[in-house]
């Protein structure tokens, strides 16, 4: 790696500051690894060329308050979650790639939140329509539906997706297999976005009373675009869709 930062288990998060670099011909330009990453927009301006894979990896939860801005020359990986009482903001035109198999917890806040022409994308490691051929591959390998799990926002957490981009994801074996998931005692507002090319569903609310789901484009799923379960806490489900 060009730069390789671990957070330990002392409990304070890396808050590192990592800007104007040009990082090249390494396997990763920037990996950050260990338990908590912190910082609003930090990390910025990175650059570089020759290397295995155009992409900043995230192997580490978030903690506090983290935005992750647009303006380095590589995407986001990671399949890293969002515990309770912290938050990830994601800035304009972010895009996330998830690994295989990966998903993202939200336990607390996740807010993606831009204006159309600026969507911010959740996609697949193999997805070069979004920030270009990050897996370093060329043409060998395509996106499937399925690649990742999804989205998966769980009891106390919360996420805002507004002009939002999901693709390639709700994997058939996993649950509930949606690129999108709100579970009972979580929140969600999908609005104005883009969910496609779901292996099961694209919006499952399992329990979630009010989810607010409007003016999206929901395609290319396999199974049912919306799928609303009402649990049996006596508190009916109340969708805004």
């Amino acid at each position: 790696y060009a730069i390789y930062i671990y957070d330990d288990s002392d409990g304070v998060p890396a808050a590192p500051i990592i800007r104007d670099n040009v990082l090249s011909n390494s396997t990763y330009p920037l990996y950050i690894a260990g338990q908590y990453l912190t910082g609003e927009r930090t990390i910025t301006n990175n650059t570089g060329t020759g290397n295995t894979y155009a992409a900043i990896r995230i192997a580490t939860n978030f903690y506090g308050t983290t935005t992750l801005s647009a303006d380095n020359g590589f995407v986001w990986y990671t399949s890293a979650d969002i515990p309770a009482g912290q938050t990830l903001v994601l800035d304009p035109d972010v895009v996330v790639k998830v690994m295989a198999g990966g998903t993202i917890e939200v336990y607390g806040t996740l807010v993606a939140d831009t204006t159309a022409g600026n969507e911010i994308v959740f996609t697949s490691f193999e997805d070069d329509a979004y920030g270009g051929d990050s897996n370093g591959d060329g043409s060998a390998t395509t996106p499937a539906k399925g690649d990742w799990y999804g989205i998966e926002i769980l009891d106390g957490g919360s996420a805002t997706l507004n002009h939002a981009v999901g693709r390639y994801g709700g994997h058939l074996y996993s649950s509930p297999g949606a690129l999108v998931y709100v579970a009972d005692g979580g929140s969600l507002s999908l609005t104005n976005s883009a969910v496609s090319f779901s292996e099961n569903y694209g919006v499952y609310a399992g329990g979630a009373e009010t989810p607010t789901i409007t003016a999206n484009t929901i395609d290319n799923c396999t199974d049912y675009a919306i799928y609303i379960y009402d649990d049996s806490d006596g508190v009916p489900a109340a969708p805004i869709i």
